[in-house]
């Protein structure tokens, strides 16, 4: 049954399974995408020239070889079994970098060995779930996690060194020789022999190329072998897409993560592999270069880093409702299939992007996730709303120098309490960089490292109970944060140091006045709440909430702030810029917008601020 008004031909159509729906759904291809049998002969021969090039690479490299028809036959009669089936999949490639095709693109226009928006793209795929080892084979292929490339940008501004962000050509082709006992064999490909061969020769896989579901988890282990065996890298204990490359005490040294593509910050400008040709944006010091990773485009101008979602947000789409709908009537009115597909395509753009670059519609993701499996036409317009201020509002997360001996770590946490008791609280946080201004109530740079906005695992009762597990979990992830950059600057760094660092902050020594204390006049970590109860409860050395379960989510937070060598701060309501994660509509977002534009943030001192009276009076109601 058509579940759209968008009428395309089947040969335009591409199937996408939906593991909530149990169902396949058929949409539109993207632009670029081709069927070779159906194009027009001109361009039958652009992409038989990259047929060509694709054989010729997967040969050269060893990845594949021609049975001869006397060996494909007796590979027939002795593994049947082992016989896959191939195909070429070809497209449009944007040769500009950085760039997604236009989805006006004019393929006829495509002129050979002139400057052209895109070029023709051929790749040779096997039908991996085909493989009969399928349930056996290993297919782990992590990739390094979002606050851990930003860690990474922060060391390369701290150190003022230069980033090469990498992409490897043809990388499963360069894997290691594949172990399998038996060999995996292909037919030719239905749409177009290989040259020189007849239809019954068989082509042999001595590595697992594309389309085997092996493919990426055997790329990954060949990486990691040129890199830890033959080069020296270390894997990160906290993320193994991390790594490291040990040096004499005390002096920088490289990182990188792993994966087909890879970003790359070192003091030296060299770096080379046995198997893998990489091709290279390079970004160095007093001058401005940029390159892409995860979708986001990275800038290093005279050090300082940014990395901008201008791609994304010129993609996105509004969901469109071809019926009247008055928002007053709005909450009654439940989408049809079409507008429910829009919605769930819409939905997941801004979900990738709130998680990429921009927090200030991370909690806007959350909530309306939580609609489904019932959205409603009220869902669609608070969506488009979100929408429409991510294309018109541009933000650039900057990574300023900061250094090494100024840093501190940061993390901004609030809650929304649902007193009803219906619904699970949301809860958001803000973790990042920063400087000791910070706690010293000055104007200090912020890098953020990590955003959040979810609805919490259990509900809580009262709003310091929900409170306490927002920050108890918030914490915990600054843990990482701190963890994860000693790893960083720690040459031969092992995960029991973090053990070792933690007893001894518990063993530091006592002051009878607090300003004398060197975790209170500069601690390595902060963590900002505006949950006066909270911060109270913490400051008192025996914990005390509204119940039991507050009272033992406290002690938890003290822990953590020791471990951290940390001390909690408390700001107003109105000026906590977490409280823009916790709400889709009526949140406080200008602390939360003004943090992101300047990429600064302030603290008062909480005496100073209570003296100012009675903190319901200064509250300011804004909306999303």
């Amino acid at each position: 049954m058509a579940q759209s008004r968008t009428a395309f031909a089947l040969d335009e159509a591409m199937a996408v399974y939906s593991p909530p729906d149990r169902k396949f759904f058929l949409a539109k291809r993207s632009p670029g995408q081709v069927t070779f049998n159906r194009l027009p002969e001109k361009e039958q021969e652009f992409f038989y020239k990259s047929r060509l090039k694709e054989i010729k690479t997967l040969l050269e490299s060893g990845a594949i070889s021609i049975l001869s028809p006397t060996e494909s036959r007796k590979f027939r009669a002795e593994h049947p079994d082992y016989i896959l089936e191939s195909k070429f999949v070809d497209r449009w490639k944007p040769t500009e970098e950085f760039t997604a095709l236009a989805e006006d693109f004019d393929p006829s226009e495509f002129q050979e060995g002139e400057e052209n928006a895109a070029a023709p793209k051929s790749r040779w795929c096997v039908v991996g779930w085909q493989d009969p080892m399928i349930t056996s084979i290993e297919r782990s292929a992590p990739t390094p996690l979002s606050s851990s490339v930003y860690l990474a940008l922060q060391l390369s501004a701290t150190r003022k060194w230069p980033i090469y962000i990498k992409d490897a050509k043809a990388a499963f082709t360069q894997a290691l020789p594949t172990t399998r006992k038996q060999l995996l064999a292909c037919t030719q490909p239905k749409d177009g022999l290989f040259p020189g061969c007849t239809a019954d020769q068989l082509i042999l896989l001595h590595t697992e190329v594309y389309g085997l579901v092996s493919g990426p988890s055997w790329w990954r282990r060949s990486l990691l072998e040129v890199l830890i065996s033959d080069l020296g890298y270390q894997l990160n204990p906290f993320d193994k897409c991390v790594l490291t490359l040990p040096q004499e005490p005390d002096l920088p040294r490289p990182s990188s993560s792993t994966s087909s593509s890879a970003i790359e910050t070192t003091s030296s400008t060299t770096f080379a592999t046995k198997r893998a040709t990489t091709t290279t944006t390079s970004s160095a010091t007093n001058s401005k270069a940029e390159g892409k990773t995860r979708g986001v485009v990275v800038i290093q101008v005279d050090d300082l880093l940014e990395s901008g979602d201008e791609e994304h947000r010129r993609r996105i789409k509004p969901v469109i409702l071809k019926r009247k709908v008055l928002r007053k009537n709005a909450q009654e009115v439940v989408l049809n299939s079409e507008e429910l597909t829009q919605f769930r395509a819409a939905l997941a753009t801004l979900n990738w992007v709130s998680r990429e670059g921009r927090p200030d519609v991370a909690a806007a993701a959350s909530v309306l996730a939580s609609r489904f499996p019932h959205p409603t036409a009220r869902d669609v317009f608070e969506l488009n709303d979100v929408l429409h201020r991510l294309k018109t509002h541009r933000i650039t997360l900057k990574i300023p120098v900061i250094a090494e001996t100024d840093i501190r770590h940061f993390v901004i946490s609030d809650s929304a309490h649902d007193p009803s008791g219906r619904t699970k609280p949301q809860h958001g946080w803000l973790q990042g960089i920063t400087t000791p201004s910070l706690n010293r109530g000055l104007k200090a740079p912020v890098s953020l490292m990590m955003w959040r906005s979810r609805k919490l695992r259990r509900k809580a009762g009262n709003t310091l109970l929900c409170e306490s597990i927002a920050l108890s979990t918030s914490l915990g992830s600054l843990e990482r944060q701190a963890a994860v950059w000693l790893s960083l600057t720690t040459s031969d760094f092992r995960a029991k140091q973090i053990v070792q660092e933690s007893a001894s902050e518990l063993r530091g020594q006592a002051t009878v006045i607090a300003e004398d204390c060197p975790g209170y006049v500069d601690p390595r970590a902060i963590a900002v709440v505006d949950a006066k109860s909270l911060y109270d409860g913490v400051h008192s050395e025996q914990p005390n909430g509204e119940d039991d379960r507050s009272a033992l989510e406290m002690a938890v937070i003290q822990e953590s702030l020791q471990a951290l060598g940390g001390r909690i701060r408390w700001v107003p309501h109105n000026r906590n810029p977490a409280d823009g994660l916790t709400k889709l509509l009526g949140a406080h977002m200008d602390p939360l917008l003004e943090l992101l534009a300047t990429n600064s943030f302030q603290l008062e001192d909480e005496l100073g601020v209570l003296a100012q009276g009675k903190q319901g009076d200064h509250r300011l109601k804004s909306r999303a």
